[in-house]
């Protein structure tokens, strides 16, 4: 099921005076045979992560603002936009793109996540980055051409077509899509 997210109606940072918790979620399952090995299914690709707002007593303006994202989205049918307070940026060491390479686009942004001491990453889709502050690269430099970055998508489209050895990487902040 997929939830249609309003691209104008963005958490404001004063809410998390409210307080705000976080955890990540993935779905595995493990099964053990007769012969005592055991077996993982990997059910969810990507991780889920929920948040739990309001833990410190709140002003009546935070409440307010929480209650109107309620009221807006009615009640979580439709989804807002906010910024995770501890993943909300990408530097240029872990933003990639993914695409077909000579091509003018589009191309995906993509937060890599590795673990440290080891050459081991999962790449995570970025859907609604902030163009404010965005710097795109092509081969480490700002590219010639124009392009352009479809924020409800997390693409990138460039006026003229890449050479197949051109390394594009970005930085900047997203937003994540969530819902009641």
């Amino acid at each position: 099921m997929t939830i249609t997210v309003f691209p104008d109606v963005v958490l404001p940072a004063s809410a998390m005076q409210a307080g705000v918790q976080g955890r990540n979620n993935r779905n595995n399952t493990r099964s053990v045979n007769q012969g005592g090995f055991v077996q993982v299914n990997v059910n969810w690709q990507r991780t889920l992560r929920e948040y739990d707002f309001g833990f410190t007593p709140m002003l009546p303006k935070v409440w307010q603002l929480i209650e109107g994202l309620h009221e807006v989205t009615e009640g979580g049918a439709y989804g807002f936009l906010m910024q995770d307070p501890k993943d909300c940026t990408v530097l240029i060491t872990e933003g990639i793109m993914t695409g077909t390479a000579a091509t003018v686009g589009p191309f995906k942004l993509v937060k890599r996540i590795a673990s440290i001491g080891s050459a081991r990453f999962k790449d995570r889709p970025i859907t609604r980055p902030v163009l404010a502050g965005l710097v795109v690269l092509v081969n480490g430099i700002a590219p010639l051409s124009i392009y352009t970055v479809d924020v409800i998508t997390g693409t990138v489209n460039f006026a003229v077509a890449l050479l197949v050895d051109d390394v594009l990487s970005w930085s900047g902040s997203f937003y994540v899509p969530v819902h009641f």
